[in-house]
């Protein structure tokens, strides 16, 4: 494939760090356009801090009973009589269906009266006898309730006890019940005793919109996620209340999923959030271009990220986040207004104050965190709709998440790095592996494949065939032509930890290619192969640049 060179666009440039406090409206950035911030919304604000914040509008929870106090009571079963002693032990007509974990609630009984009105969860079951436990959720399967006190025993019975559910959530499994405290009280719990993949949902979201998510953990063991749709958000295996924001994705339920687990969900809440509320976008006046977020904090469950490439009417564009909900980078398209499935949805390990930087070169778009590539670059070149819009902006869900700094430039570059004239005639710095060859075929650099399959490679540093070494941070851009004699060889930079920008040449016909990286560490990156085989020849054409970005 053909790539074209980049032409430098005019546009705007923005480069601000924040002061004050209020709205943006009377925020001027460093460099750039008074008026970048006149089309944000009023939950647009900086928090005196040296940060930008947002606050979007949250309506009600969608959430029915997310308290769990409504439960519902199913048709009475037949009670046939209930020792006097320690423990007590109940004894149910045949075909009653309870199981050890069920809750029950005891009615009518006209002997031990003590435990009408009571509810409690069944265990030890035997045939048609249970226990009933006297602990609650952490240690329900230990203890049972000791009936020894009670006036008498109960040998009248009858239709005195109902199992008793949620009323206002589905539940896939018995080891999911109203929380009991083990002395007959509900506690306005979920209670969870789950061997693992069970859950609790509701059908409450619209797929393809934005949520806020609350609820609370309280456990003995195990753990637990909450999913929206198909979107499963981050484990948590520590007590807490957890906020986690997130876009619906597959299906309309809200989930609270078991991993196992030994505990209780409490105070569930999930609320909309309206899309235009999430973001402030400008006409910056270019399509290919790059812009950069200093993160000051994200806090666990939220996201932060950059608005890039949207047209006018807000239906048609990019957003690339971090999701701290979900450990992830994630950079998705919203095409006439349906958001699509991710791009990129990558792992990525969270490092408070650094930089998020996306560029888009025409063809493909680069998400970077931390100076290292988040998933692969994406070749957006088929989103007709969106590759020559020219709206850029900030992303995130809450004020708890505090941008400190941002840029944002139209591509534009430095002098070559290359040492002029360094592959006239000889290899510069090349260094093969194995038995390879490396030599200079009138201005190429030529790499025969004898024995080892990464064929050979170049250190970027003013040591070897470069004028400067290469600056931690800086975005750099490789651009050359490639070809080979038959198969196929990838070329790539090699950033000290990962391969950037892998391209596969194929042609005998020189193919143009183009990278951008950063430099995660001085003296870190090379220009890298990988693939070759049999009789391969690879010739990299000696008249490569290498640019920093300005």
């Amino acid at each position: 494939m053909i790539i074209p060179l980049l032409v430098r666009r005019r546009g705007t440039i923005l480069i601000d760090t924040f002061t004050g406090a209020g709205p943006l409206s009377g925020h001027s950035p460093d460099t750039g356009p008074s008026n970048f911030y006149s089309a944000s919304g009023v939950t647009w604000e900086l928090d005196g801090a040296g940060n930008l914040i947002n606050t979007p509008t949250l309506g009600s929870t969608l959430i029915t009973d997310g308290s769990f106090a409504a439960t519902t009571k199913a048709t009475a079963k037949t009670v046939v009589g209930i020792t006097k002693a320690n423990p007590g032990v109940v004894t149910f007509a045949a075909g009653h269906g309870y199981l050890n974990g069920h809750v029950i609630y005891f009615f009518g009984l006209t002997e031990m009266t003590e435990l009408n009105g009571g509810y409690f969860k069944l265990r030890n079951n035997a045939g048609n006898t249970f226990e009933l436990s006297s602990q609650p959720i952490g240690t329900w399967d230990t203890a049972s309730h000791d009936t020894s006190g009670y006036g008498s025993a109960e040998t009248t019975g009858g239709a005195c006890v109902q199992r008793v559910t949620l009323t206002s959530w589905t539940v896939s499994n018995a080891e999911w019940a109203p929380g009991v405290n083990g002395s007959g009280s509900l506690t306005g719990t979920a209670d969870c005793s789950s061997v693992g993949g069970t859950n609790i949902s509701q059908s409450v979201l619209e797929i393809g919109r934005w949520y806020q998510s609350i609820y609370t953990l309280n456990r003995t063991s195990g753990s637990c996620y909450a999913q929206m749709g198909s979107l499963v958000l981050g484990t948590k295996s520590v007590d807490g209340t957890y906020t986690e924001y997130g876009i619906a994705e597959g299906s309309t339920n809200f989930i609270i999923r078991a991993l196992p687990l030994l505990g209780s969900i409490s105070t569930v809440s999930v609320k909309k959030l309206t899309d235009s509320e999430l973001s402030e976008r400008h006409d910056m006046g270019f399509s290919q271009g790059y812009f950069q977020q200093t993160l000051a904090s994200i806090p666990v469950g939220a996201l932060v990220g950059v608005d890039l490439l949207w047209n006018a009417a807000g239906t048609d564009g990019l957003r690339a986040y971090i999701n701290r909900a979900t450990g992830t980078g994630v950079l998705r398209a919203q095409i006439a207004g349906v958001w699509q499935t991710a791009l990129i949805d990558t792992a990525i390990t969270y490092s408070a104050g650094k930089n998020l930087v996306v560029l888009f070169d025409g063809q493909y778009v680069y998400l970077f965190y931390n100076n290292a590539l988040v998933g692969t670059r994406q070749d957006i070149s088929a989103l007709t709709t969106i590759t020559s819009n020219t709206y850029w902006g900030n992303f995130s869900t809450d004020s708890s998440t505090t941008i400190s700094a941002v840029t944002a430039k139209p591509l534009s570059y430095g002098a070559d790095l290359f040492d002029p004239g360094v592959y006239a005639i000889g290899i510069g710095g090349w260094v093969k592996y194995g038995n390879n060859t490396v030599t200079n075929d009138a201005g190429e650099i030529k790499i025969t494949y004898v024995d080892s399959a990464p064929g050979a490679y170049l250190d970027l540093k003013d040591s070897k065939d470069l004028s400067a070494d290469l600056v931690v941070g800086g975005i750099y851009c490789l651009e050359g032509t490639a070809r080979v004699n038959e198969g196929s060889v990838n070329t790539a930079i090699y950033n000290g930890s990962q391969n950037v920008g892998t391209t596969t040449v194929t042609s005998l016909t020189p193919v143009r290619f183009r990278i951008f990286s950063i430099e995660k560490s001085l003296y870190g990156s090379q220009i890298i192969l990988a693939g070759m085989g049999g009789t391969e020849i690879i010739w990299l054409g000696g008249n490569m640049t290498l640019r920093k970005v300005q």
